[in-house]
C-alpha cells in the first residue's frame, strides 16, 4: 500500500530530492510552458521531445515536469497562455483525451509497480476545475467522468 499525499505546491529541488515518492502534476500536451530547460536525460524528456526542447514553468504544479519521479496528467489540451479558453479540452475531444489520459495513467501504473516509490503525492485540490483547465462536471462532463475513473484506478494500484 503507498499513501496518497496532497500537496499544496511543489518545490522542484524538494521533488527531485525525494527519490523514493510518485509526484503527479497537471500537464498540457504541448509538454511545455515556462523558460527553464528540462534535462535531455530525463524519461519525460526522451518520450516527449519532439524537436524542440522542453521547459518547465516556476509555477503551477508543472514546475517539477521533466523530474524522473514526476508524471503528467494532461488536464490541459494546449498550452496557450493569451487564449485560455482555446487550449482547454472539451467534450468533443474526447476520443484524443482518452487516448492521452490512457498513455499516462499506465506510465504512471508501470511506475507504481516498479517497487521503487513508497508514496504518492498528487497536487492539493486535484485535477478538476482549476483555474487553467475547467475541467469539471458541468462544463465538461464526459471527461470529468473519465477522468475521475481514471484517477480512481490509480489510487486503486497505490492501495493495493
Amino acid at each position: 500500500m503507498i499513501p496518497i499525499i496532497d500537496t499544496y505546491f511543489y518545490n522542484r529541488s524538494e521533488v527531485e530530492a525525494d527519490k523514493n515518492s510518485l509526484y503527479i502534476f497537471t500537464d498540457n500536451t504541448d509538454r511545455t510552458s515556462g523558460r527553464n530547460f528540462i534535462d535531455k536525460n530525463s524519461w519525460y524528456y526522451k518520450k516527449y521531445s519532439r524537436n524542440f526542447k522542453l521547459c518547465y514553468p516556476n509555477q503551477t504544479s508543472a514546475v517539477i515536469r521533466g523530474l524522473n519521479n514526476a508524471y503528467p496528467i494532461s488536464t490541459q489540451k494546449e498550452y496557450l497562455a493569451k487564449r485560455r479558453e482555446a487550449g482547454r479540452w472539451f467534450d468533443f475531444h474526447f476520443d484524443i483525451f482518452k487516448d492521452i489520459i490512457d498513455e499516462e495513467v499506465n506510465d504512471i501504473i508501470t511506475a507504481l509497480d516498479s517497487g521503487k516509490y513508497n508514496k504518492l503525492y498528487i497536487p492539493k485540490g486535484g485535477f478538476f476545475n482549476r483555474t487553467i483547465s475547467m475541467i469539471n462536471e458541468q462544463r465538461t462532463p464526459k471527461i470529468y467522468r473519465y477522468l475521475l475513473n481514471s484517477l480512481n484506478f490509480i489510487y486503486s494500484v497505490a492501495n493495493g
